[in-house]
C-alpha cells in the first residue's frame, strides 16, 4: 500500500476513535462545588451543564448576589474539570497515533 494510502487509512482510524471518544465524553460527568458544598454543578465532559443543586440553607434573599456568584463559580469549576478530562482523553489519542496535539484540536 502506498504511503498516501496508509496515511488515509490511519486518518480514518483517528477520526473514528475521536468520534467514539467524544461520544463517551458526552456521557461522562464531573462534579464541582462552591460555598462549602452549598452549590454543586454536574458538568458533562463535552462542556455542557447537566445539573445544578443548591442547598436550601444557602438561600438568603438578602444575599442573592452571593448565591449567584457561588453558582457561577461551581459551574466554571465544573467546566474546567470537564475540559481537563476531555484534554486528557484527546491527548491519549494523539499519543497513540503520534499526532501533534495541535492537530487534535487541543
Amino acid at each position: 500500500m502506498s504511503s498516501i494510502g496508509k496515511l488515509m487509512k490511519q486518518m480514518s482510524r483517528i477520526k473514528k476513535n475521536m468520534s467514539e471518544s467524544q461520544a463517551l465524553l458526552a456521557d461522562r460527568t464531573v462534579e464541582a462545588s462552591s460555598g462549602g458544598g452549598g452549590v454543586k454543578a454536574v458538568v458533562r465532559c463535552d462542556g455542557t451543564v447537566q445539573s445544578i443543586a443548591i442547598d436550601p440553607s444557602v438561600i438568603n434573599a438578602e444575599e442573592l448576589s452571593l448565591l449567584e456568584d457561588m453558582v457561577v463559580t461551581a459551574v466554571n469549576n465544573g467546566i474546567n474539570l470537564a475540559k481537563e478530562v476531555s484534554d486528557e482523553e484527546m491527548s491519549k489519542l494523539a499519543t497513540k497515533y503520534n499526532v501533534p496535539p495541535d492537530l487534535m484540536g487541543m
